[in-house]
């Protein structure tokens, strides 16, 4: 079996700014552009994701809803994020401090 090192790809210094640094806001359109296949959540070519449209729009309707409802900020915004890769990557720790919005 051969996997590609998705996480390599997503990190790699030569494609992307501060590449360990958590930036969302790096795909926003306009503030930097990525080069083709530098960043792959949902595979490529023949094994490419049959489920990807569902899969974005699900989160961002969970996002919109979730963001809506609770401000959510770090316990420890300077503590590096502990990370895994195994055959994906996942975040070991990350503690929030979530207060519900007040309804208007």
């Amino acid at each position: 079996m051969i996997f590609a090192h998705i996480a390599g790809i997503h990190t790699h210094k030569a494609h992307w700014q501060e590449p360990e640094k958590f930036n969302p806001e790096r795909f926003l359109r306009g503030n930097d552009t990525t080069e083709k296949n530098s960043f792959i959540p949902f595979g490529g070519g023949i094994r490419l994701c049959p489920g990807r449209h569902v899969a974005v729009a699900t989160l961002k309707m969970l996002m919109v809803s979730f963001f809506g409802k609770y401000e959510v900020e770090l316990v420890d915004p300077n503590k590096p994020l502990t990370t895994v890769f195994k055959l994906g990557n996942s975040c070991q720790e990350m503690k929030v401090y979530l207060t519900p919005k007040a309804i208007s």
